[in-house]
């Protein structure tokens, strides 16, 4: 009884103060580009920028036209040669997509997504994108192909396709996988894809893949909103971890438990900076271990005008 009065007042003064500041969430949307040339910052380059809907678009079509000098946020190379130039850019496009989504895709055993950034010449991961609106309208400017992933392989052998895989230049095709296909079937529409289109292309295609939009969330202030999660845990009697909503600004990681958890930076230590860490430690400590014993050696403070008799100096 105490309890369900406890857990009533919780989602009374939840509710009380969600009324006086409430806050948009919007998710964070992962780009990935990955390409057999030497096109981007590098290989399996991680970026920090945080882009708009309008940003991504335009660095899409700075890959399209190798424009590395409008490049502000580091996706291309600064060394790209018109001889490595592509037939094609293609655009996976979900319809929405979060970080933590590809967190589960890249997660997962033998995932293709995961192995082809890895394995390719060139791939860079930009996690900290937004969509306040659709993606899609603000590429229009790029003239894009747009396929669904079912229709590819028709779009392929016809007259339009063997026309755009053999004109000289670099397109943009964006092939749309449906909402309802599951994670693990995503990566294997993406896997028989790319496949297609490398045969067709003689492996000059680069790939891109992200969401097309994504859902706002509407967020309490954090303490009204903490109260109101435990007086909904406590009033279902729930036994399953609930989805972890995040702070703006924050994205959703995952421990070696699998437990849920939001953090606001990344840090890339390799195990090169790893040694060289703990050897500078060890040197530190080392150090401090001989100045120490230096200290603790004792010196005569004064000394006798006269030295001892020949025999006794000790």
């Amino acid at each position: 009884m105490m309890k369900t009065l406890l857990g009533t007042a919780m989602c009374g003064l939840a509710a009380a103060t969600s009324t006086v500041s409430a806050s948009t969430l919007l998710p964070h949307v992962p780009l990935v580009m990955w390409s057999q040339r030497p096109i981007f910052a590098g290989s399996n380059a991680y970026l920090s920028s945080e882009m708009n809907e309008v940003a991504v678009a335009s660095a899409v079509e700075r890959v399209l036209n190798r424009d590395a000098s409008a490049d502000k946020e580091g996706v291309l190379s600064s060394q790209v040669y018109s001889s490595q130039q592509a037939e094609l850019m293609c655009l996976f496009l979900l319809p929405s997509l979060a970080s933590e989504d590809v967190y589960q895709l890249s997660s997962g055993a033998g995932s293709y997504v995961q192995s082809a950034v890895q394995e390719s010449v060139s791939s860079v991961v930009i996690p900290h994108t937004t969509r306040s609106k659709p993606l899609l309208p603000e590429m229009t400017s790029a003239k894009p192909h747009i396929v669904g992933a079912q229709d590819l392989d028709v779009f392929i052998t016809s007259a339009e396709g063997q026309t755009l895989l053999a004109n000289g230049k670099t397109d943009l095709l964006v092939v749309q996988l449906p909402e309802s296909m599951s994670l693990s079937d995503v990566d294997t529409a993406i896997q028989t894809a790319s496949s297609s289109l490398n045969a067709a292309t003689g492996g000059k295609t680069d790939f891109a893949f992200t969401g097309n939009d994504a859902n706002s969330v509407e967020t309490q202030v954090p303490f009204p909103r903490r109260l109101a999660a435990q007086a909904k845990a406590k009033k279902t009697n729930s036994t399953t971890d609930a989805a972890l909503l995040c702070e703006a600004g924050y994205l959703v990681g995952y421990n070696a438990a699998g437990k849920a958890f939001c953090f606001s930076h990344y840090v890339n230590i390799t195990p090169d900076i790893m040694a060289g860490l703990l050897f500078g430690l060890l040197f530190i400590f080392l150090a401090y271990i001989g100045l120490s014993v230096l200290h603790q050696i004792q010196t005569p403070q004064r000394y006798p005008s006269r030295g001892a008799p020949r025999g006794k100096e000790f």
